[in-house]
């Protein structure tokens, strides 16, 4: 007979997001790996993980007797944690509800709201998860008060206001003592239930950032030592992605290359991963804030093996006052340029970072960083984020929102080519959308022209016409836009093509002021969620011959707005030699070309940094080189022909 008592259940349970963007739960799955590997937890409690959505009452009735549910909360899924501790507790009123993760509220205000508006959670922990969520169940099993327990939050009777806030405790200084979800089992679990879900994973080779900036909740006082993994550990990690076929890993460390010869040891390998298994394809990165031979060095090994990772130059901001107010100190500006030269000799792909509604940014500052980033190279990019509230953050805190008149709006979260469960709760975040430098009127402005350049600049929907209007005639890239804009807007039925396009931002920004979400649907992506860059791009690549027809007409304006000429076949030639370049769907059999200026040459010497202000009027033949393409239907191909909302594919040519 058997006389062991029965181990009592613990869940820990990841809803993941509500689309189908599914990254195996590395956080709950640390803890689960932590709990199991101490013999006094899992001789008292079975340990077990689930992940991704379902109903919330469904999936509370499927759990057996649960003694406690551990729930994280993210950005991507904090509603739905909520929304499933509500269902447990009603299904299991017993049962200890625990919540973490780095949306849940680490200063003692906040913390008292969160759980007066919560009143189902019990216990509430900040900081490392892994080894208080452990110190909880230990304290279950002791018959202890959880007031005893470092680094939580609790409620109930006896306790001041219904709430104790109990010491932080420090963060894990070894790392190691932490086992690995992907070598012990725990993913392999997952993958066995859902591997025809499984879009990628996330990585964890450090933890800890040196810096502060203020928009962040990485940079916390705490954190700002480095604390590593051991490398043979996240070696086994990366040979269990390329094993498991999995295409994409989110690598979280908050500055990869900083650690040179660690990360550039980490580089190489899984650059032979990818080589060996063919996987990873694409690594997700954040890269070293301050860019450097050691960056290009990791850059250059992970593209030699096959491994899709552009590298950012962080910049946020080009405004002093700007960088001032959020903490941050960018590389002199003849450095960067300087690096993305290097970069780009080596084949790299580089992006710049530019977020919009900082404090003490100005519509004017905005746009003049706006222009710096808009380079002639064609391997040179650059991203626009709308600034969010995070968590945490210094920027959240209520006497920083008041110093810089920070104003929001709260938006259900999207994400850009993805499908939401349009039946799941939505998540939430909260989006800048006005400062004391930046009135709600600039702010949309800013919108407009940034993701307006982010389509016919970055996208390069008009990359080689906006080039060369620069170089000759010294027309800037956002007074381009600017005009673009203003004119369209007082003649709309002149330009119905190009209308359509600036009524999608007009619309779009308005939903975020509304409250609504920072992205829709759109109909020539078969209704996939999309960034405004994207879906202009599909948008006016769907028909592609009256949008170039409108833009030739409306750059002519342009020009005579600013009392320029051009001559007529030049210009006709390059909007034909623009349309070329772009991918559409089904091109046309014919890829030879036949040019009476020489306008590949003219804009490989601009690329290089060479002044020209005029292609020679010198006949020359081209072939456009077209890739295979294998997509499924036009909205398949549409989705595909760009990057993560960074960049879009672009067609090459070769002098024949």
């Amino acid at each position: 007979m058997n006389t062991e008592p029965s181990r009592q259940n613990v869940y820990l349970i990841d809803p993941g997001t509500d689309s189908n963007l599914n990254l195996l739960p590395l956080g709950i799955g640390r803890i689960a790996s932590y709990c199991r590997s101490l013999d006094k937890i899992s001789n008292a409690f079975d340990c077990q993980v689930r992940w991704l959505r379902k109903p919330a009452a469904v999936l509370a009735d499927s759990l057996e007797s649960p003694a406690v549910v551990g729930l994280p909360c993210y950005v991507w899924n904090t509603q739905a944690s909520l929304e499933l501790a509500r269902a447990i507790r009603n299904r299991h009123p017993d049962c200890l509800i625990v919540v973490g993760g780095a949306s849940i509220p680490k200063r003692d205000a906040s913390i008292k709201t969160f759980l007066a508006e919560n009143p189902y959670i019990d216990v509430l922990v900040r900081g490392d998860g892994e080894a208080t969520f452990a110190e909880i169940l230990e304290a279950l099993i002791d018959k202890r008060d959880l007031a005893d327990v470092g680094g939580i939050a609790t409620t109930g009777p006896g306790k001041p206001g219904g709430i104790l806030i109990s010491p932080p405790n420090p963060w894990i200084k070894d790392l190691d003592i932490i086992p690995s979800p992907f070598l012990d089992g725990i993913f392999d679990e997952l993958m066995t239930l859902h591997r025809d879900k499984v879009t990628g994973v996330v990585l964890e080779s450090n933890r800890g950032c040196p810096y502060s900036c203020t928009f962040c909740d990485w940079g916390s006082a705490d954190l700002h030592k480095i604390k590593t993994f051991n490398l043979q550990r996240v070696k086994d990690e990366i040979d269990w992605v390329g094993k498991n076929a999995i295409p994409y890993i989110f690598l979280a460390d908050a500055n990869f290359g900083i650690l040179y010869e660690r990360d550039m040891a980490l580089a190489d390998h899984i650059a032979r991963t990818c080589e060996r298994y063919g996987y990873p394809e694409f690594l997700g990165i954040n890269w070293a804030k301050n860019s450097n031979n050691h960056v290009v060095e990791i850059a250059e090994r992970l593209l030699s093996g096959g491994v899709n990772a552009g590298v950012t130059l962080a910049a946020q901001s080009f405004h002093e006052l700007t960088l001032e107010a959020i903490n941050r100190r960018n590389m002199k500006q003849g450095d960067v340029n300087k690096m993305r030269k290097l970069f780009h000799s080596k084949g790299i792909v580089t992006y710049t970072d530019l977020i919009v509604g900082l404090p003490e940014e100005t519509l004017e500052s905005f746009l003049g960083g706006l222009e710096m980033v808009m380079t002639p190279d064609l391997n040179d990019h650059w991203v626009i984020h709308l600034c969010n509230i995070l968590e945490n953050s210094e920027m959240s805190e209520p006497a920083y929102l008041s110093r810089y008149r920070i104003e929001t709006r709260t938006c259900a979260v999207t994400m850009t080519l993805r499908i939401h469960d349009t039946d799941s709760v939505k998540e939430n975040e909260i989006i800048v959308i006005a400062t004391s430098t930046l009135p709600r009127p600039d702010w949309e402005r800013a919108y407009d022209v940034g993701y307006l350049c982010a389509a016919l600049h970055n996208f390069r929907l008009a990359f080689f016409v906006m080039n060369l209007l620069k170089a000759r005639f010294g027309i800037d890239h956002t007074a381009f836009i600017s005009f673009f804009l203003d004119t369209v807007r007082e003649q709309p039925v002149r330009w119905p093509v190009l209308h359509r396009g600036v009524e999608h931002l007009r619309r779009q920004r308005q939903m975020i002021v509304d409250g609504v979400a920072r992205y829709s649907p759109v109909k020539e992506l078969g209704d996939f969620n999309a960034s405004p860059q994207e879906a202009l791009l599909a948008m006016f690549l769907e028909v592609a011959d009256q949008f170039y027809d409108e833009l030739g007409e409306l750059t002519q304006c342009l020009l005579d707005a600013h009392d320029k000429e051009l001559p007529p076949d030049l210009l006709a030639e390059l909007f034909d030699y623009q349309r070329l370049r772009m991918t559409v769907w089904q091109p046309a059999a014919t890829h030879h070309r036949d040019l009476c200026y020489d306008l590949p040459t003219y804009f490989d010497q601009l690329q290089q940094g060479n002044s020209v202000n005029m292609p020679a009027k010198k006949t020359c033949q081209i072939d456009v080189i077209v890739p295979a393409n294998d997509a499924a239907d036009k909205f398949d191909h549409a989705r595909r022909r760009t990057r993560g909302a960074r960049y879009s594919d672009i067609l090459d040519v070769r002098a024949t």
